[in-house]
């Protein structure tokens, strides 16, 4: 089985904590973050229309120009 191929990423975290967005073709979005020092570098699975609006805007903006229209059916279908 071969992973969707990655379209964009961005880093909403701080210093401290990460918390790390990775769109792929496929509509899968990979997030990436600490829950606190204790617990963290975590993943999980998500689909990019269940994101949040304020994570789907920076996903798009992060996005390079030539990509941005198949992110956009993704993240807003």
């Amino acid at each position: 089985m071969t992973q969707a191929k990655e379209i964009c990423s961005v880093c909403l975290g701080t210093f401290i904590q990460d918390d790390d967005y990775t769109l792929y073709e496929d509509g899968n979005v990979m997030h990436y973050y600490d829950e606190n020092i204790w617990k963290h570098s975590l993943t999980e699975w998500l689909k990019a229309e269940h994101l949040g609006s304020n994570i789907k805007e920076a996903l798009f903006n992060e996005c390079p120009e030539e990509i941005k229209g198949k992110a956009k059916s993704l993240l807003y279908p």
